[in-house]
């Protein structure tokens, strides 16, 4: 891999502003034509870069070799981020398709074979990418859906550590941004920030909420459980070692949740898409009656430090601290600090299988983890906290109501039982007369062996009626994840 940024000693001075050789910078021998692959509804043609080692993410998902053919290009529209990249998803929302500046792509190009090797593991929270393409004149890499599409999250945050964290949403409505750049002359700067500055012209209402939305996104603690907080602690320790040996900055820790009551919950008065959203989420914990249902995933964590990141650290001295406008090493130790925001003042959300149907639901809790290990996980996995058995919530049992399909099951048992017992007794009274009349004997016998098959068939209907029992509404049990509820 080659050398970059200033964070690295003894770097040369063409490394430390930014600046590499034609050496460096030769990639005709890293692009690959695919010609089994196309990307977009048009299925056009496009050059890949080192798809040898982009496969090797594809094969452990099992992607579906189509997949890139779910989007239209027509789609393409700004992020919403500072950098202002085009991008759109896939039709299942499965995937995102991001347009790459011409540092990200170089970043890219030459730590390949080090992204695919940290995607490969479970421990980290880095999203995961599958494709890195060119078509025409642009360039595209094809990643997993931190978050899931189209919810309405309670709220929406973009972490770094610093004082660029915000929230992108608050108590579920969006929080547009209301940018302040530090070389626009139109605008007041950072200090007026304030209420006293309220009456300022530039210092809108919708500047307001952006902004104490970046105050509460800096400061606010996040509750998990104490598992989850160990887990998670772990996980972003081991993602910012990795960054910072790439020798790369500016990534964020996206981070969502949903509240959902708890009680609704519990009954199983709760939408699909929550359904969904319990089922997949790795990190489900419950605080004050509420259920949080967390995503997240390390993103945009191409960007070198270069001299035009030095220039802007200059201009920003001024600004509040800290920065992430900091080289490699001093932004690793900050975004390190998101984990002592992670409070452990939840407790598990688990959810209690019902015993008495334990192998129908155990047959259908193997499909649903089958099923989701062929897709990414959000934030490109992070395996969940080890040891978490099912437990109950607050002293109680989180059971939904008892299912027909298990009171059948238990009438069939009992059936079974009953007629092993009246077996026994009809026999043990014919025997016990023996010594007496031997009609009276065989008057015994006979009516034990009519009780016996009576209760044989009544058995017998019993697990035909099992059998035959819909398969609907099948009770939710609890999963080596967080919490994942069966589609009704």
């Amino acid at each position: 891999m080659a050398t970059q940024g200033s964070g690295s000693t003894g770097a040369n001075e063409s490394t430390k502003s930014g600046l590499k050789s034609e050496e460096e910078r030769d990639t005709t021998k890293l692009v690959e034509k695919k010609d089994e692959m196309t990307v977009g509804e048009r299925k056009e043609k496009a050059e890949f870069f080192n798809d040898s080692e982009w496969a090797k993410i594809r094969e452990k998902f099992k992607v579906d070799p189509e997949f890139l053919n779910d989007f239209s290009f027509k789609n393409l529209s700004e992020g919403g981020g500072k950098g202002g990249s085009r991008m759109t998803r896939t039709r299942s929302g499965k995937y995102l398709i991001k347009e790459m500046s011409a540092g990200d792509h170089q970043a890219l190009l030459e730590r390949t074979k080090d992204f695919v090797e940290i995607m490969l593991q479970d421990d980290t929270l880095i999203v995961t990418f599958f494709a890195h393409f060119r078509i025409q004149n642009s360039i595209f890499v094809v990643m997993a859906n931190a978050l899931p599409s189209g919810i309405k999250w309670t709220y929406l945050f973009d972490l770094k550590g610093c004082r660029d964290d915000k929230a992108m949403a608050m108590e579920g409505k969006k929080v547009p941004a209301v940018h302040k750049r530090c070389f626009s002359c139109l605008q007041c700067w950072y200090c007026c920030d304030n209420k006293s500055c309220a009456c300022c012209a530039c210092y809108s209402e919708e500047r307001e909420t952006y902004y104490n939305g970046k105050t509460y996104a800096f400061e606010c603690p996040f509750s998990f459980s104490s598992k989850q907080v160990a887990t998670l602690k772990e996980l972003i320790k081991n993602d910012t070692e990795r960054l910072k040996k790439l020798e790369v900055m500016d990534y964020s820790l996206i981070l969502a949740y949903r509240d959902e009551k708890l009680q609704a919950v519990k009954n199983g008065e709760i939408s699909e898409e929550t359904k969904e959203l319990l089922r997949t989420s790795k990190f489900v914990c419950v605080l004050k009656e509420k259920v949080r249902i967390y995503f997240l995933g390390v993103i945009d964590f191409l960007q070198d430090w270069n001299i035009k990141k030095d220039i802007a650290r200059c201009i920003k001295a001024c600004a509040p601290h800290p920065l992430s406008t900091v080289p490699p090493p001093l932004y690793a130790e900050q975004f390190n600090t998101l984990a002592e925001r992670m409070k452990g003042d939840a407790e598990e959300f688990k959810i209690v299988e019902d015993q008495k149907d334990n192998d129908v639901l155990g047959s259908i809790e193997v499909k649903l983890k089958e099923e989701a290990e062929k897709v990414p996980e959000p934030g490109g996995g992070g395996a969940a906290a080890e040891g978490e058995s099912a437990v109950a919530i607050g002293g109680a049992i989180p059971v939904i109501e008892h299912e027909p399909q298990a009171e059948a099951a238990d009438q069939a048992k009992e059936g079974e039982s009953g007629s092993s017992n009246k077996e026994q007794n009809a026999t043990g009274a014919g025997k016990g007369q023996g010594q007496g009349a031997t009609d009276e004997k065989e008057k015994g016998e006979e009516k034990g062996i009519v009780q016996q098959e009576e209760s044989k068939d009544q058995a017998v209907g019993d697990k035909l009626n099992v059998e035959e029992a819909p398969m609907d509404n099948v009770p939710i049990g609890s999963t080596p994840k967080a919490s994942e509820l069966l589609d009704e």
